[in-house]
């Protein structure tokens, strides 16, 4: 009875082991961008702000006019509707006032919701609240951009290979702004951007994924930059090469050729150098070849429930640890296989001696 027993235990883990896993596939969201209005509800800006950013939902597909759009003046006797105008600008438009925004005032602005609403200023239309204060003068200087000190981690990335996202280990440091003076009054009407470079830098943690207007995937005035070091996953995004690179943030304000630009920050990004047997990363960005390394240059896939994870200690190396689940169940398959066997011989033996 034990030997059967075995037998069918054994049977059993190879059948779980031979089993196919669930696949997860990525699949976009009926409106990729959802449509914004921005500022946001809760800003304060100046009442020079030249207007309001409208991002409709991507799935519109009608003329875009006055028709869509609403903007009231909050009085104490009731809501004040304020002709506007609507011109396209960059990605989006500009709702803009007939006359400019009054200081100490509130206002309320009203958009077409062309992806879970009926396109229709009714009750599914979007809104943002938001308060006007002084005036201001444009800012003559962005702010200091400062970076936190690079580290090594798990981190979580867009890929192109079914399932959105992917986690990764990667060289990393935060990208944080500090307003100068004179821009603090503009702090909720800036739209920020990134740029590595030179170049625009605008990673993402997932694939079909919307993003307010002005912010990175690390928020508002905040960013964060890293180069792939090791991943199980090689449709993973890798990001900046490992190196120096010099970072800058840039701002606009909707419906103006204005530019603002912060000082540079210099980011040195590392992994682990090389040791032989040591799953480090060679000079192009993949896992060297003692990591199990494939031919596109990323990790061989062994268990695709398992992050990249760097070494415990003092090291700031990157390394991906094998826990494949197919291969551990094949091995005690295996191993009561072998135990089956051996419990039959001896009770063969016995019965011979008898």
């Amino acid at each position: 009875m034990a030997i059967r027993f075995l037998l069918f235990t054994a049977a059993s883990a190879l059948a779980l082991a031979a089993a196919p896993r669930a696949a997860h596939a990525c699949s976009a969201p009926i409106c990729v961008s959802p449509g914004y209005i921005f500022p946001a509800t809760g800003a304060s800006v100046p009442s020079s702000l030249d207007g309001v950013f409208w991002l409709p939902g991507a799935r519109h597909d009608a003329t875009i006019d006055t028709a869509q759009v609403a903007l009231y003046r909050i009085d104490p006797t009731g809501d004040v509707r304020v002709d506007v105008s609507v011109t396209e600008w960059l990605f989006g438009y500009v709702i803009r006032p007939a006359t400019p925004f009054a200081p100490g005032a509130m206002y309320r602005v009203e958009a077409a919701d062309f992806c879970a609403g009926s396109g229709l200023l009714d009750e599914t239309a979007q809104s943002s609240l938001f308060e006007a204060g002084e005036p201001a003068a444009l800012p003559a200087t962005l702010g200091a951009l400062v970076a936190s000190t690079p580290t090594i981690g798990p981190l979580t990335v867009a890929t192109s290979s079914g399932s959105c996202s992917a986690s990764i280990t990667a060289a990393q440091a935060e990208i944080t702004l500090t307003l100068a003076a004179d821009a603090l009054p503009w702090e909720d009407a800036l739209m920020y951007e990134t740029f590595v470079d030179g170049e625009r830098w605008s990673p993402s943690a997932a694939l079909a994924t919307g993003r307010p207007p002005g912010e990175s995937w690390g928020g508002r005035a905040h960013d964060l930059v890293f180069a792939r070091c090791a991943t199980e996953d090689p449709g993973t995004y890798a990001g900046l090469t490992e190196g120096t690179h010099v970072v800058e943030m840039r701002a606009g304000l909707a419906g103006l050729t204005w530019t603002g630009a912060s000082t540079t920050v210099a980011v040195e990004l590392r992994c682990s150098p090389v040791v032989a047997g040591d799953g480090g990363v060679d000079a192009d960005g993949g896992a060297d070849s003692d990591a199990g390394s494939s031919a596109d240059g990323g990790v061989s896939p062994r268990d695709a429930g398992t992050a990249a994870r760097p070494p415990s200690g003092g090291g700031c190396g990157c390394r991906v640890v094998p826990a494949p689940r197919s291969a551990s169940a094949a091995a005690v398959a295996l191993l009561l296989v072998g135990c089956a066997l051996g419990a039959s011989r001896a009770r063969r033996r016995r019965m011979r001696r008898h």
